[in-house]
């Protein structure tokens, strides 16, 4: 990070990105001035797995299970594009949980969390169970869950406003 700037940068992360944004500050790879998590997979290793595995066909399954990387294609679902998936994302998603692996995440920065409400992928139910008051020792902690948003968010103008104004508030402290 102190390659590509001097101040402490503003963390973005959507989905899985959200987890990894949090390891970056659990792990204090650099000041944060604030995190922004959208619909985030944070320690969503174990459901998202099980979910992989209802819809791989069982050919794809036995080469998961033989630690081969299969690319994954959920057709439709959300509009994902095909992607690669092994055991060892899911068993380092798992490792790396935030809270079991090193504890709260320190630092009194801005967090906020912006989650769909139709989002499929990660349910923003997923989000009101993170206990994130747990996860974050920051007093400046905000959750905003989106109406008619999916996964993406940003799949509407409202969903891409409410992230734009949100960053823009951080910016502007």
């Amino acid at each position: 990070m102190h390659v590509i700037t001097d101040k402490p940068p503003l963390v973005v992360g959507k989905s899985l990105g959200a987890h990894v944004a949090s390891c970056i500050a659990q792990r204090q790879l650099c000041d944060v001035h604030s995190l922004v998590l959208i619909c985030p997979g944070i320690n969503y290793g174990n459901t998202f797995h099980e979910f992989v595995k209802s819809v791989i066909p069982k050919q794809q399954l036995r080469q998961l299970e033989n630690g081969e990387v299969i690319m994954v294609d959920i057709g439709g679902h959300e509009s994902w594009e095909p992607f690669p998936y092994s055991l060892n994302l899911y068993k380092d998603n798992v490792a790396n949980s935030i809270l079991k692996s090193m504890g709260p995440i320190e630092g009194n920065f801005p967090v906020r969390v912006i989650h769909g409400m139709e989002d499929q992928t990660v349910p923003f139910t997923w989000s009101l169970s993170l206990e994130f008051d747990k996860m974050f020792r920051s007093d400046d902690l905000q959750l905003t869950l989106v109406k008619n948003c999916d996964h993406s968010v940003i799949s509407n103008m409202h969903g891409f406003d409410v992230i734009t104004k949100t960053i823009e508030r951080l910016l502007e402290n």
